[in-house]
């Protein structure tokens, strides 16, 4: 996404586009350090706390599932850092069905960027300092 963040907190959002179908059961895929908020269309998709060492599965919120559509979809995310390193990244997965009813499995996540402080964004590849 090619932006800075030098700040305790950032906000971020993007457009996008939803092929599959809407409503269903999708989850996000997100790698936080710190405190982070996930909407989807003004809908609280998720909160979490503290920080990751790699990408987690987190619920996403029935009203936010329900507000993804076809077209004309934002989704906005707000990080909140009180030291160390700083980053953000989060995607949406779809939830597929599997032989075996007692498991699940995510679809490849559509992931919307990093913001890393100090090393390059996995997208465009810009430092952020």
């Amino acid at each position: 996404m090619r932006t800075e963040w030098n700040t305790s907190d950032i906000w971020l959002r993007r457009s996008f586009e939803w092929n599959e179908s809407p409503g269903g059961n999708q989850r996000l895929t997100i790698h936080h350090d710190e405190d982070a908020e996930v909407y989807i269309n003004a809908v609280l998709a998720a909160k979490v706390s503290g920080f990751t060492t790699d990408y987690e599965d987190v619920a996403m919120s029935v009203e936010a599932n329900a507000a993804l559509k076809k077209t004309g979809n934002i989704i906005a995310f707000h990080c909140h850092q009180t030291g160390g390193g700083q980053y953000i990244d989060v995607g949406i997965a779809r939830v597929e069905p599997s032989k075996n009813q007692k498991k699940r499995r995510l679809s490849k996540p559509y992931l919307f960027g990093s913001i890393l402080k100090h090393q390059p964004c996995a997208i465009c590849g810009t430092t952020v300092s």
